[in-house]
């Protein structure tokens, strides 16, 4: 049922905005009544916090998987980000209800988005570990600073970004955004020798 209360918030909030879905308006939308929603969620922030968790933390798992798959630092980077891109794009209106609330979630619970930054710090993790595996094996330059350029493709790969890149051209695909942000990165990071 939860699953249903976040999908049908999303769907509220990508056609007006987050500001304007009460949790009333919610009850209502479900065909539920309002003391029933509340069984679930005490608060409209309460709900937005435990949807972007559990959406961050079924991201993550999927991310987490591929850094444990045997195949080359390369592949496997390229693997991380086609899965991002792919996600932010076939899940967008998530991604335009979660930049709405973001900044709001900021200034109103420290505490609350402890946890939300430990996933984000385990993906850019992820960067890391690839990069330096990658340098390692002598797929990526020696030179390379793998915390710095795991918060560079980490920027890249925002749902802001994403947003932005989709909406310049219709039509545009998951895998050729991919392809263009891989394209970018790789000709910077890649050891000449391999190319």
């Amino acid at each position: 049922m939860k699953n249903r209360i976040f999908e049908k918030f999303i769907e509220l909030s990508f056609e007006d905005s987050v500001n304007n879905v009460s949790l009333s308006k919610l009850a209502k939308s479900l065909g539920m009544s309002k003391p029933n929603l509340y069984t679930y969620f005490d608060s409209k922030d309460a709900l937005i916090f435990e949807m972007i968790d559990s959406r961050m933390a079924g991201k993550l798992e999927i991310l987490k998987s591929v850094l444990e798959e045997k195949k080359s630092p390369t592949e496997r980077l390229k693997k991380v980000i086609d899965k991002i891109i792919e996600n932010y794009v076939e899940d967008t209106k998530y991604w335009v209800v979660f930049n709405q609330v973001i900044m709001t979630m900021i200034l109103k619970s420290e505490k609350k988005l402890e946890n939300l930054k430990k996933r984000k710090a385990s993906v850019k993790g992820i960067f890391t570990e690839l990069l330096k595996q990658g340098k390692e094996s002598g797929e990526f330059r020696e030179d390379l600073d793998e915390n710095k350029t795991a918060m560079l493709v980490f920027g890249m790969l925002s749902p802001v970004l994403k947003r932005n890149m989709c909406d310049l051209e219709e039509g545009i695909d998951h895998k050729e955004i991919s392809n263009m942000i891989i394209s970018i990165l790789f000709n910077g990071i890649k050891n000449r020798r391999t190319v």
